[in-house]
C-alpha cells in the first residue's frame, strides 16, 4: 500500500496545538504561508511575523493545556503506546543528529577559529548564512512548522550578539559533550523560559497530555539542531543535497485491527477537528508522505514494507531480521506496548563509541579530537576493512586509500596508526605523513598533499609544514617484533570480518570494496609475489 502517514491523528493534535493563541483563543484563518523552495524570503518573513505575534508580548499568565478540557477533544484518537513509539524514534534520531552538530561545532569552534572568523562578517552576509541555515533546518525536521515555537530561530537573533546567537547556540550544545564522538549519552533540550512555560504541566496530567507536551518540545528541539546544522554548514560552504527520505518503521493504522472503540474514536476525532475551523497548513504532512519509505527500525536503512517483520509483542515497529530485532530489544523493551508515558523509559540505551579491530585505547590524559574519532568510525565500518585510512572530501563523503606499496610500508603505517590514535604520537603522524606523501607523489592515492597535511593536523593537532613533515616531531622509532606480529594479525581478524563487493562492481569516487580477486591481486603485489603464486603463502 502506498504511505500514509501513520499518525495523522497525532500530527493533526500538534498542528492544532501550535495554531492555538497563546491566550487559549483560536487564531482566525490568516494567508497562507509562501512557499520555502520556492520564495525562500517571503516565506522566512511570514515565519517571523509568526515568531514575533506569539513571543513579543508572551504573558506569564497563560493557562497551562491541562486546564483546558475544552480542548481536550483534540486527544480522543490518540493511543498512548503510538505517542510512545514516535517520541523514542525522535529521540534517538535527535541524539544521533546532535552527536554530529557536536563533533562538526568542536572542529570549527575548538580547534578552527570560527568564533573569530564569524566576528568578522558583515551583518548582510550573516544573514544570508542565516537564512540558508534556515532553510535547510526546515528541510531536514520532521515538521517544519514546528518553527513558531522557536522563538529563538529568526535570523536577527541568529546573526546577532545575544543569548540566543548562532555561535552561542552551539557553545551551548557543545558543552554538553565535549568527547566529539558521535555518541552522546544523554540527550540535550534547548531550554527557552517562553517555551518552558507555553509547555508545562502538573505531574497530575494525564499521560496523553504530557506525551503530547513533551513531544511538541521534541520537534521544536529537532527544528533547532538541523538549523544550527544548517547554518554551521552553509558558513562552511559544505554541499549537503536536500532531498531526505523520511523513514519510518512503524505501520500505518490501516495495517493494523483496531477495536471498535479506537474506530470511533477517530471518526469523532476527524469530526470535530473538522467543525472546530481550525487553519491547518497540510504542506508539511504532503511533503513528508511523498518522500517517505520503510525502512528497519533497528538499522534505519531502506527496505521493502513487506521484507519488514513486526515486532511480536507491540506489533508498531518493524526489522529487517530476527537478529536486529534481537540487538534492539535493550532499549525496545523499555517501552515496548508501554500504555503509561515516562521519557526517561523512551531513551536509547547510549551506543559506544566506534572501535575497529586492532584499534587502541587512549593514553591516560590523552583526548580524541572529533575529527579523529570520525576517522575511528571510518574505519569500524564492514567495507572499510581493506582500507588503511580515509580522507574527508565533504561530511560524510570520503576517499579511502590502502598502501601496497613499497613492500613492508602498509604494516610500518598501521603500527605508526596505533601509536598515534593511542596518544596523538607527533613521530608516529609523521611517520603516517612520509608513507602517505610518498605514496601521493608516486601517484598511488588520488589525494593531495594538502588534503592528507589538513585531515592529519586536524586529527592529532599537529602542525605540518609542506612536504617535510610534522613539526618538532623526533625520529619514530623502528617497530618491534612484536608490534608487528600484532598489527598482522589484527589485519588479518578485519580482512576476515570485511564485505567484498560483487565481481561486477564498478570504480567510482565514494569506496566501493574490491572483489575477492582484486583484494588478494593487491595482497600478492604487496608480497612481491606473482598471481600464480599468490595462495602459496
Amino acid at each position: 500500500m502506498p504511505f500514509e502517514s501513520p499518525h495523522r491523528a497525532l500530527a493533526q493534535l500538534i498542528q492544532n496545538f501550535d495554531n492555538l493563541g497563546l491566550d487559549g483563543r483560536k487564531k482566525t484563518k490568516e494567508e497562507k504561508r509562501p512557499n520555502k523552495h520556492t520564495n525562500r524570503v517571503a516565506w522566512n518573513n511570514h515565519l517571523e511575523r509568526e515568531i514575533s505575534e506569539r513571543y513579543d508580548s508572551f504573558s506569564y499568565n497563560l493557562q497551562a493545556f491541562e486546564d483546558q478540557p475544552d480542548l481536550w477533544w483534540s486527544l480522543k484518537a490518540m493511543d498512548i503506546k503510538d505517542m510512545n513509539q514516535d517520541i523514542a524514534l525522535l529521540i534517538r534520531e535527535m541524539m544521533e543528529q546532535e552527536g554530529k552538530l557536536i563533533a562538526f561545532a568542536l572542529e570549527d569552534l575548538v580547534y578552527g577559529a570560527l568564533e573569530a572568523d564569524w566576528a568578522s562578517l558583515d551583518a548582510k552576509k550573516k544573514n544570508e548564512i542565516v537564512l540558508e541555515g534556515l532553510y535547510r533546518g526546515a528541510c531536514y525536521a520532521p515538521r517544519d512548522n514546528s518553527r513558531i515555537s522557536c522563538p529563538e530561530m529568526t535570523i536577527p537573533g541568529l546573526a546577532g550578539d545575544g543569548e540566543y546567537s548562532f555561535i552561542n547556540m552551539l557553545k551551548r550544545l557543545v558543552d554538553h559533550d565535549l568527547t566529539g564522538n558521535r555518541r552522546v549519552k544523554e540527550l540535550f533540550i534547548f531550554s527557552h523560559p517562553c517555551t518552558d512555560h507555553q509547555f508545562r504541566h502538573t505531574d497530575g496530567a494525564s499521560d496523553t497530555i504530557k506525551a503530547t507536551l513533551y513531544l511538541s518540545v521534541m520537534l521544536r528541539d529537532y527544528y533547532i539542531v538541523e538549523t544550527l546544522m544548517g547554518t554551521l554548514e552553509a558558513y562552511a560552504s559544505r554541499y549537503i543535497p536536500l532531498a531526505r527520505k523520511f523513514l519510518t518503521s512503524s505501520l500505518a493504522p490501516k495495517a493494523r485491527s483496531a477495536t471498535e472503540t479506537r474506530k470511533q474514536d477517530k471518526r469523532t476525532f476527524d469530526a470535530e477537528f473538522k467543525a472546530s475551523g481550525q487553519y491547518v497548513d497540510n504542506s508539511r504532512c504532503k511533503e513528508e508522505a511523498a518522500i517517505a519509505v520503510y525502512a528497519c527500525y533497528g538499522f534505519r536503512l531502506p527496505k521493502e514494507r513487506d521484507l519488514l517483520k513486526s515486532c511480536g509483542r507491540c506489533r508498531l515497529v518493524r526489522y529487517c531480521s530476527q537478529e536486529c530485532a534481537k540487538n534492539d530489544w535493550k532499549s525496545h523493551k523499555k517501552f515496548c506496548g508501554r500504555e503509561s508515558f515516562d521519557p526517561a523509559l523512551l531513551v536509547p540505551t547510549p551506543e559506544p563509541p566506534s572501535y575497529f579491530i586492532g584499534c587502541p585505547d587512549p593514553a591516560g590524559g590523552f583526548i580524541r579530537t572529533s575529527a579523529l574519532w570520525r576517522q575511528i568510525g571510518y574505519l569500524s565500518k564492514p567495507d572499510s576493512q581493506f582500507q588503511d585510512y580515509h580522507f574527508n572530501l565533504a561530511p560524510d563523503h570520503t576517499r579511502s586509500c590502502r598502501i601496497l606499496y613499497p613492500p613492508g610500508a602498509q604494516i610500518i603505517f598501521l603500527v605508526a596508526r596505533r601509536h598515534a590514535m593511542a596518544d596523538g604520537s607527533p613521530a608516529a603522524v609523521n611517520k603516517m605523513f612520509a608513507i602517505l606523501r610518498d605514496g601521493c607523489l608516486r601517484g598511488d592515492f588520488n589525494l593531495t598533499l594538502q588534503l592528507i597535511s589538513h585531515q592529519l593536523e586536524t586529527e592529532y593537532r599537529v602542525k605540518i609544514e609542506g612536504t617535510a613533515g610534522v613539526v618538532g616531531a623526533v625520529a619514530f622509532a623502528s617497530p618491534t617484533k612484536r608490534e608487528l606480529e600484532e598489527e598482522r594479525e589484527y589485519r588479518r581478524q578485519r580482512i576476515a570480518t570485511a564485505i567484498f563487493a560483487p565481481e561486477e562492481a564498478g570504480d567510482g569516487d565514494v569506496f566501493t570494496p574490491p572483489t575477492l580477486e582484486q583484494f588478494e591481486m593487491g595482497e600478492a603485489l604487496q608480497q612481491q609475489l606473482c598471481p600464480c603464486c599468490m595462495h602459496s603463502r
